[in-house]
């Protein structure tokens, strides 16, 4: 009966993942649409194991979990069942199958959003000795300084955000070189950041611009002003979890056991939309083009909207930004672009269209030459990418 049973019954599946963000319920969405698309299993939700008392584990043909506390993490790993951590963390000495973001790339991805909006210095907020936290701040630093751009680095405690911890904050907050872009290591500690910038009396964003991770959106909206945070691929670390512990479960074993997931993109909101430059015409120039380049603007459009002529927009573009208006003009219509690729169902021609190309040929040839292959090739790419 109990042969019978694990080859004919639908497979239980053990998920041991708080839905306490916005972004453990985008990996829970991805789970379940593999399972809807590929495996038709059931789950048994045990979403508070992973902190205390290892999930009742019975009659379960596999587990997903978020890994934080080691002794459930062994309790799991000693049950002999196929388990997959899309947690943050790892456990020396246990090396369970994992998906994660790429932290790195996260920390880089916020540097990068406040370099290119002309931000001279440049900070960080974290609790600089949790895992994931740690290459996220260093993916930051290294994009920083290769930028040539000054870090101011603040350490939180391992604990929540207490007052005496936003008052420390808020003081380096007000004494640090104006304007600068700080991020911060998730949406809950940015909060704390955005209340010192508050009791402190620093103006977001025009002092301090401040971004997250997790683009909870429930959250960042809660905040003053609302929170501009990374976007983390959420429900493809779900969806590739199931896929993982779905061949784990048909035998294979050649898997390797880590696999990372890129960050989608920066989300702006409030908190950080502004440019740090001390040029009005550069910066109408720049708010111009980011909120029309998809409607087939050209730069006599952005010329007729800021009274400056074509040669002196153009030198100082060049001289504060390190590229040309129409340089700009194509990389926001680029990353718009890669958006629609990625994140809809829209034909190549569409596309196009909509991030504000004349044409399906022009937008092929400036897009392999930014981005290195086709725009096709590169939504197969995106598509289910894990490295």
């Amino acid at each position: 009966m109990e042969r019978n049973r694990t080859r004919f019954s639908t497979p239980l599946i053990v998920l041991a993942i708080p839905p306490i963000s916005g972004h453990n319920r985008r990996i829970l969405n991805g789970i379940a649409q593999f399972s809807t698309e590929h495996a038709r299993w059931s789950f048994r939700f045990s979403p508070w194991a992973h902190y205390a008392d290892p999930p009742d584990l019975s009659q379960a043909h596999g587990v997903i979990a978020l890994v934080a506390v080691e002794r459930v993490a062994r309790a799991i790993a000693k049950s002999g069942l196929p388990v997959v951590n899309v947690g943050a963390s790892e456990i020396e000495g246990l090396a369970l199958p994992t998906i994660q973001c790429d932290h790195v790339a996260v920390g880089r991805m916020a540097a990068h959003e406040y370099v290119q909006r002309g931000f001279e210095y440049l900070g960080c907020v974290g609790e600089s000795q949790r895992e994931f936290v740690k290459p996220r701040l260093r993916g930051f630093n290294e994009y920083a300084e290769a930028h040539r751009r000054q870090v101011f680095r603040f350490d939180l405690p391992e604990e929540d955000l207490t007052s005496d911890t936003i008052q420390e904050l808020g003081q380096w907050l007000r004494e640090l070189p104006k304007p600068i872009g700080v991020f911060v290591q998730n949406d809950l500690k940015a909060q704390g950041v955005l209340d010192a910038c508050r009791q402190f009396r620093v103006r977001v964003p025009e002092d301090v611009a401040v971004i997250g991770v997790d683009d909870d959106e429930v959250l960042c909206g809660l905040t003053a002003p609302p929170l501009s945070s990374i976007e983390l691929d959420s429900e493809l670390m779900g969806y590739e979890s199931a896929r993982l512990l779905h061949q784990m479960m048909s035998g294979d074993t050649n898997l390797g056991t880590r696999r990372m997931v890129p960050p989608v993109r920066v989300v702006t909101r409030h908190s950080s939309d502004v440019f740090a430059i001390d040029n009005k015409h550069v910066v109408d120039a720049l708010q111009f083009i980011r909120d029309h380049a998809d409607e087939g603007i050209d730069i006599r459009d952005v010329l007729d909207a800021v009274p400056v002529s074509r040669r002196w927009l153009e030198i100082q573009f060049t001289r504060l930004l390190g590229r040309t208006p129409a340089e700009e003009l194509r990389r926001v219509r680029i990353d718009r672009a890669k958006l629609l690729l990625r994140n809809s169902s829209m034909s190549i021609l569409d596309v196009s269209i909509r991030s504000g190309f004349t044409s399906q040929s022009t937008f092929a040839v400036s897009f392999k030459r930014e981005v290195g292959c086709s725009p096709s090739t590169y939504r197969s790419d995106v598509h289910r990418k894990v490295t």
